[in-house]
């Protein structure tokens, strides 16, 4: 059985193995043996080291190979949505799996760059698949949270869209779409027709169109209306 104190690992100078490596990153002495133990009877798995904090991790993976790193998001000191993050930045193709008890931080995990999130409440089995899932380029979303991400990634997508305009640009456009003239854009809005002008300009640059028939079209098509 391996042990919670088993260091250091595999180097990256030794000749690959045909199992999945995956390094432990969790502050439970107790958790990190269980997961252990559990991984141990797998016979494609190897733990080849572990952490209870980022600053271990980040400077264990620098030598360590690793196909996926098993990350709690609750750590002392810097967090594993952090963590992930750094460790994204030192090496683009590591792979982050979150194993965490925290439902509502999965878009941030996501975006930090982790290619999984379970919760700590799933069986052995959904956790083992989800680390061969991992190691194979896929996303393992945890069963229970799917719906939920679903809905919040929609809702960041419409708000990067949002972000393409500024407040009075679609305030404008919507008029625009409306069939007012320009003269009575500026009026409604109490500008000049040439700020009216500059912000049509300024909407066809950041919607990537020519003219106003294709702005609105544009604005329909990609949900700003």
């Amino acid at each position: 059985m391996l042990r919670a104190e088993r260091q250091p690992g595999v180097n990256r100078n030794q000749a690959p193995s045909s199992s999945i490596r995956v390094y432990l990153v969790e502050d439970d002495a107790l958790i990190r043996e269980c997961l252990c133990a559990m991984l141990d009877v797998e016979p494609d798995i190897e733990v080849v080291g572990q952490a209870s904090r980022a600053e271990q991790a980040v400077l264990a993976l620098d030598s360590l190979d690793v196909d996926v790193v098993l990350m709690d998001i609750g750590l002392p000191g810097v967090n594993g949505i952090e963590t992930t993050r750094r460790l994204k930045e030192r090496d683009i193709e590591l792979s982050v799996l979150m194993l965490t008890s925290h439902q509502d931080e999965y878009v941030e995990a996501i975006e930090a760059g982790a290619t999984g999130y379970i919760m700590k409440s799933c069986t052995s089995q959904q956790l083992v698949q989800a680390i061969k899932a991992t190691h194979d380029g896929q996303v393992p979303i945890d069963p229970s949270l799917t719906g939920d991400l679903v809905r919040q990634m929609a809702e960041l997508k419409r708000g990067n869209r949002e972000a393409l305009l500024t407040q009075r640009q679609m305030d404008v456009l919507k008029l625009v779409a409306a069939g007012t003239r320009y003269k009575e854009i500026a009026s409604t809005l109490s500008l000049s027709e040439t700020s009216v002008n500059r912000e049509m300009r300024n909407i066809f640059d950041r919607l990537g169109v020519n003219d106003a028939a294709h702005a609105v079209s544009e604005a329909y098509k990609t949900g700003l209306f």
